[in-house]
């Protein structure tokens, strides 16, 4: 019996960036899902301020509603996030597990970065003053993109629910995912370092790493042709 393929997607895109994975997976004949998750695409947020637990709720509900079972959770970026939280609560429903470029595990602050927030502090002050108004937007996209949080700065409306999902620390939730687990990254991920797919191996016990050489944070839908050729053995062993 083949497994239904349930994709959670990244920040700041939504399930449509997915479909052209549902289509070769389709074609492939697997039953395939990409949808919005809440405050993305055509998904409101459940409620103003939401985190990831919330959003594994709405996964869950989505499971209920479309009757899916024998699942294969995929979770990229900020999806993976929602997938290790449900995958080791023992959802029954959840047979296996693909986690690509997934958040989860919190980095610690960089010297250079803590330096920089210190920095933006005082600079906040000078902020008051009305001749330096206008640049305090500037300086504020210049400080974000330094300290890698271009998301915070693009969570636009829903930025106080990016500030929940991105402090929880999921790294406690590892050891207790059960399923197979295939953990896909791309070799020159600057969001999401290699590293920390190292470190899920490391704490997840029944899982494998496969680095695809030459791509990046966006490997599902920027090189979905590595990434399908990735997953397929795994897929098709589980």
């Amino acid at each position: 019996m083949k497994k239904t393929i349930l994709i959670l997607h990244g920040w700041g895109v939504n399930g449509e960036k997915y479909q052209i994975i549902v289509g070769m997976l389709k074609e492939k004949g697997w039953v395939a899902f990409s949808p919005d998750l809440p405050g993305f695409g055509k998904e409101k947020l459940l409620k103003k301020t939401m985190n990831v637990d919330d959003y594994v709720d709405f996964v869950r509900d989505f499971i209920r509603k479309k009757k899916l079972s024998n699942i294969v959770l995929v979770g990229h970026s900020f999806g993976g996030r929602i997938a290790i939280k449900l995958a080791a609560s023992g959802e029954g429903t959840i047979t296996g597990l693909i986690l690509t470029g997934s958040a989860g595990i919190k980095p610690k602050l960089a010297l250079y970065k803590r330096f920089i927030m210190y920095i933006a502090i005082l600079l906040g002050e000078l902020f008051r003053f009305p001749l330096l108004a206008n640049a305090k937007n500037i300086l504020r996209k210049i400080l974000y993109f330094a300290i890698g949080e271009w998301d915070y700065y693009n969570a636009g409306d829903i930025r106080e629910t990016f500030k929940k999902v991105i402090a929880e620390d999921l790294i406690d939730y590892l050891h207790n995912i059960r399923v197979p687990t295939l953990l896909v990254w791309g070799a020159k991920d600057n969001v999401i370092q290699l590293i920390y797919g190292k470190m899920m191996k490391e704490r997840i016990s029944a899982s494998a790493l496969v680095v695809v050489e030459g791509a990046g944070h966006k490997l599902p839908y920027a090189n979905p042709k590595e990434f399908i050729n990735a997953i397929m053995p795994f897929l098709q062993k589980i």
